[in-house]
């Protein structure tokens, strides 16, 4: 992870395997105030799923970003959403869930979000899986709290540079605090 972030100019704040492989990067000059990590429990023989938390300051002005990897199970997911939303909660100022919710945006994962104040700034015409032939939406980048989202979708890369990369594609933002 810190290699990673190395090679992308970027700074490794937290994640990697105890966050269940989900991972936060910055740019160098944002201020890290506090980093949370969990592997959610998944039944035997399933992936391995978790959150990632921060709280950070950006140029004085503080943000919670929260990345997540839902499972494949619907039982089990209400209950991973549902800590997502309980860590989100410990976190100050506008919050960011971003991460694979591994079901369509009408879930029951997105309304849970949509119930703890998150919205969806972004469009099924935006799809992210599978990233060959993209078919549906099933990953996210929700806000809440005084955040403005002046784009949302298409980070601009070459679709085929996405689909070389992740079996999803990724959902870019530029967020204006």
């Amino acid at each position: 992870c810190r290699r990673l972030a190395r090679d992308w100019g970027m700074r490794y704040v937290g994640g990697g395997r105890v966050a269940g492989s989900n991972m936060i990067l910055t740019a160098p000059d944002v201020v890290v105030h506090e980093v949370r990590c969990e592997v959610l429990p998944q039944p035997l023989g399933r992936p391995r799923r978790g959150v990632v938390a921060a709280e950070l300051s950006v140029e004085g002005r503080t943000l919670g970003v929260v990345g997540c990897h839902l499972g494949l199970d619907t039982d089990s997911r209400a209950l991973e959403v549902q800590r997502v939303v309980e860590i989100a909660g410990g976190l100050a100022g506008p919050v960011v869930v971003a991460g694979d919710l591994n079901e369509p945006s009408r879930g029951p994962s997105w309304a849970r979000l949509a119930a703890a104040g998150f919205r969806d700034p972004g469009s099924d015409s935006w799809r992210t899986f599978p990233a060959d032939r993209p078919r549906k939406r099933i990953d996210a980048l929700l806000v809440r709290g005084n955040v403005t989202v002046l784009w949302h979708g298409n980070p601009g890369a070459r679709r085929q540079l996405l689909a070389d990369a992740s079996d999803h594609l990724p959902v870019g933002a530029c967020l204006e605090l």
